[in-house]
């Protein structure tokens, strides 16, 4: 009988210590797993957020060597750019940001540059500017509401319920909208208040045969009156289309499919990188569509870059985007005038939307839940070094997961076979206590 306890005790505790050991070896999964992903992750997308800071401050670097060159377009895209990362700075004060304290430090120092620099460039500005730009001052000083949140873009048959194609008898918007934005914000040289829309101003606007940079500038159109207030008033004006909200998503639908065909034709003029770029600030800026913020335009973007920061006319190589799309050493021009001096041949106007862009693209992918990853990383000896470092950890992990299933099997084996004749000798001894249930069996 004390042979069969003994069996029964020796049974019992290699249940518990399996049963101890699948614990071991599911905690110590869930734990490799999670040091694999903070290993992994947090350096890649690391790595992504210092690639947009620094791209940002060589920017900066060029706006501040040609502040007095900057045109008006140039001073919008940076204005642009504050707001963004005005935006990013505050989640960072509110603890919400996922950047490191150095990239934290390094944004909200960008944020100081930025403001400075518009300040040097709005007053060369303004001594050389019209009463038209004083209006335009009037205009973008008053920031375009940022998203709190990016949404889906379901992409709509822009023809459908469309107006005439000839509404707008042949007139491009691109050629009135300057005069639209004054309707819109009001001038006291026409005597007009805010949220005027003249009737070949709104055919314009909801116009969805329009191509190309006449969609920006409706939709531009559509942000300015919505910034003023004048969004009720659109909205009974677009009331057959079903609402302003639904012309954005209309325009931001073609312009989608636009960008494609662009890319089909691989961005091949100078011209297609600004309108590339503004499409996706229009749409993944203000309109907040989600499809425009996208990690392999961001890749692109900053290949686009010269080692002065800025967008030059040169030979570049878009491999980041297929070499289907976008192939290597294409050739791309531009009539317009390029800045002199150290950054010959930089483009105000481009390098002010890849600033926008890239601002806004920091501020939503420091925001996100979700991870974003640059498709190619572009330093290969940080890459190397982070494969080297995860291929080290997974290593230490494995070895030290061994040696403590190694350790444990040992002592249970032992402890099994071989008891502490103590402890032994004190169980049986409380068995023993127990004289009714051994003389009843």
């Amino acid at each position: 009988m004390n042979y069969k306890k003994r069996e029964n005790i020796s049974e019992t505790r290699m249940k518990a210590i399996l049963t101890t050991l699948i614990l071991v070896i599911g905690l110590f999964h869930e734990c490799s797993s999670l040091a694999l992903i903070d290993n992994k992750l947090p350096h890649h997308i690391s790595s992504t957020y210092d690639l947009m800071i620094n791209g940002l401050e060589s920017l900066l670097q060029f706006y501040k060597r040609n502040f007095k060159e900057i045109t008006v377009d140039g001073y919008i895209g940076l204005l642009k750019a504050k707001e963004y990362l005005g935006a990013t700075v505050e989640n960072i004060d509110k603890g919400l940001s996922p950047l490191s304290t150095q990239q934290a430090n390094q944004v909200k120092q960008i944020f100081e540059n930025c403001s400075v620099l518009l300040i040097h460039i709005e007053a060369v500005l303004v001594n050389s500017s019209s009463s038209k730009q004083y209006d335009l001052f009037k205009m973008v000083h008053t920031p375009h509401p940022i998203p709190n949140q990016l949404i889906s873009l379901r992409l709509s048959n822009v023809h459908s319920g469309a107006l005439d194609k000839d509404s707008t008898a042949g007139v491009k918007f691109a050629n009135i909208s300057d005069m639209c934005l004054m309707d819109i914000i009001g001038t006291r040289k026409r005597h007009q208040p805010a949220c005027t829309f003249s009737d070949i101003c709104w055919k314009g606007i909801t116009n969805y045969h329009a191509r190309n940079f006449d969609i920006i500038h409706q939709l531009f159109a559509i942000f300015v009156g919505q910034k003023l207030n004048c969004t009720n008033k659109m909205n009974v004006l677009a009331q057959k289309l079903g609402g302003i909200e639904n012309v954005k998503a209309a325009l931001c639908s073609r312009i989608y499919r636009q960008m494609y065909t662009n890319l089909n034709n691989a961005l091949n003029k100078m011209q297609s990188w600004e309108l590339f770029l503004a499409q996706i600030y229009i749409c993944g800026g203000p309109a907040g569509f989600q499809k425009f913020v996208d990690a392999q335009f961001l890749s692109a973007i900053l290949h686009w870059q010269s080692n002065t920061g800025c967008l030059k006319s040169s030979h570049s190589i878009f491999s980041s985007l297929g070499s289907e799309l976008l192939p290597q050493n294409t050739l791309v021009t531009s009539s317009d005038h390029p800045i002199g001096g150290i950054d010959k041949a930089c483009y105000s106007r481009r390098s002010a939307a890849a600033t926008s862009v890239l601002s806004m693209y920091l501020h939503w992918f420091s925001s996100k839940k979700e991870i974003f990853i640059l498709p190619t990383p572009t330093n290969s000896t940080a890459a190397n070094r982070m494969e080297s470092n995860e291929f080290l950890t997974i290593i230490g992990l494995i070895a030290i997961g061994a040696a403590l299933i190694a350790a444990f099997l040992s002592i249970s084996v032992v402890y099994c076979i071989c008891p502490l004749g103590r402890k032994g000798h004190e169980y049986q001894k409380l068995q023993s206590k127990e004289p009714s249930k051994n003389a009843d069996e």
